[in-house]
Formats: C-alpha cells, structure tokens, sequence
C-alpha cells in the first residue's frame, strides 16, 4: 500500500485499533485546537492595510495607461455601432448601396426588412431555398437594378450558409413569382 501512496489521496492509514488502551491512542494523535484569538485577526487585519497601501501606490502609477486603453476601446466601440447603424433593411432610394448581406433570424425581428421571406419546417433543401428566396427578390416590381445587381453578385453558398436543411419557403408573392 505504501507503494501506491502516492497515487492514491492523501489520507494517512489508521492503525488498527485494539480494545486495550483505546482511549489513550485517540488522546495521543489529536492535535491541539487551533486557538481563535483577536490577535491573528488583529495581525492579519494589519497585513491586508500594508497590502492595500502598497496596492494603492502601484495603481496610482498604471492610471495613465489604463485610462488610455480605455479611451481605445472606447473609440473602437462607437465605430462599431455607427458601423452598424450604418447597415439597414430598407435602403433609401438616394442610399449608395455597396452589398447585400444575407440574413437569417426569427421572421418577427425582420419586420423592417424590405426582401424577406418566411422559412418553416418542409421538404425542400436549404440551397433550392435559398434560390427560390433570391428568385422572389429578383421578380420584386420594388428592386431596383442595383438591388438586383447585388442579389446577383452574392454566392449560394454564401446564401445558404445560415438556413437551417429541410425547410419551405413562404412569401406574399412566391405564388405570382413561379407561375411566372
């Protein structure tokens, strides 16, 4: 057993006990009581005061540097939301339109998308459905030819990266678009 110690936890084997003298062993291997005074509470209390004196002048030093970092990730942060803003689901017929990004999310949040179509669980495969969504678009009498340029330039796969396999395509005007 002494072999594998090392291996095994940390415990230390207990002796086995006999009835004969019993309770002298067990006096014998307690450990005296930890003693729960004020002064190692005092003692400690003034070892966290002298850390915290210390602490207080090294951040005194690192202040200008972090501040700096701070006003970084500041900035970055407000280019990335006006970035963001900058991206909208219905363009303005003045807007400069520089791509077209496919999107797939939950149809209530995409109310204010002005090409979208309803994807529910069907038979269809995820790149057919795709094709018949950009399809639709295409036939839209509201795409103008840069819009319709753009739906162009975007790639299947790209398209149908982010649609889940095996759904149907639901739109106002899918129906009008296919007898087409």
């Amino acid at each position: 057993m002494k072999l594998l110690g090392s291996a095994g936890s940390g415990k230390e084997e207990k002796p086995k006990k006999s009835r004969k003298g019993k309770g002298s062993q067990e006096a014998a291997k307690k450990p005296p009581p930890k003693p729960r005074g004020g002064a190692q509470r005092l003692g400690m209390g003034v070892r966290i005061e002298e850390m915290t004196q210390e602490l207080q002048g090294v951040a005194l030093e690192e202040v200008p540097e972090e501040k700096e970092d701070q006003d970084q990730d500041q900035q970055m942060m407000e280019e990335g939301e006006m970035l963001l803003d900058s991206l909208t689901g219905q363009p303005h017929p003045e807007d400069l339109l520089l791509f077209a990004v496919p999107t797939c999310a939950p149809y209530t949040t995409m109310t204010n998308y002005k090409y979208k179509v309803k994807l529910t669980p069907g038979t269809q495969k995820k790149g057919k459905a795709a094709k018949t969504a950009l399809h639709s678009f295409m036939q839209s009498k509201e795409a103008s030819p840069r819009e319709k340029d753009l739906f162009r330039s975007v790639k299947d796969t790209d398209l149908s990266r982010n649609i889940p396999g095996k759904v149907k395509v639901s739109a106002p005007n899918l129906l009008n678009v296919k007898k087409k």
